[in-house]
């Protein structure tokens, strides 16, 4: 059974729109109207059904070690790049964020056979994420805190010192909940800040 959920040929069409349209920086609202679709594909129901019923009992796919990205994670970047007195802390969190769910993603949908029934909606995920990316101000002067960089080189890395094994379920839990603490959008009506 698919998510009831499937705006699938609406994105694809404002995906096309936005390529060609010059990149701006997007207010908090406007990001989260990009969110709220990919929030609503991680709903529970989703995650138990597309990511662990639908799998082997306790399996795992093999990911980097800095793509396990957890709240407590977020919590001890924040704090280090705080000491380091870096800028737009939230900004570059949420890029991170961004690069890390993108990746694990494509792992998981690269070893799921193409008539895998949670291949679509890995696939679908995916391109919501894709469309997320596009929102994000675009500069070719941008870059990464020091920090931040390490990790993304590292995502970058085809032959990482560490690999971990995590459960898909959890990997999209993570997912989940790292959104819901980077994003200041109005989640189920409450409002989840990020602590600067």
């Amino acid at each position: 059974m698919q998510p009831t959920s499937k705006p699938w040929a609406f994105f694809t069409l404002i995906t096309g729109v936005l390529s060609v349209l010059p990149p701006l920086a997007m207010s908090s609202t406007d990001m989260c109207r990009c969110l709220y679709p990919l929030e609503r594909e991680l709903r529970y129901s989703n995650r138990l059904q597309f990511t662990k019923h639908n799998f082997p009992i306790n399996y795992t796919i093999l990911v980097h070690h800095e793509e396990v990205l957890r709240i407590s994670n977020i919590t001890r970047l924040s704090a280090s790049l705080k000491s380091r007195g870096e800028e737009d802390i939230e900004g570059s969190l949420q890029r991170i964020w961004l690069y890390i769910n993108k990746e694990v993603m494509k792992k998981i949908r690269m070893v799921l056979p193409e008539e895998h029934p949670s291949q679509r909606y890995i696939s679908d995920l995916e391109g919501l994420l894709k469309l997320i990316q596009m929102h994000f101000p675009q500069s070719e002067e941008w870059e990464f805190p020091e920090l931040l960089q390490e990790i993304y080189d590292a995502l970058m890395n085809h032959e990482p010192a560490l690999w971990k094994k995590v459960k898909p379920k959890a990997a999209f839990d993570n997912c989940c909940k790292t959104m819901k603490l980077l994003f200041e959008c109005d989640w189920n009506g409450r409002r989840h800040t990020f602590a600067h």
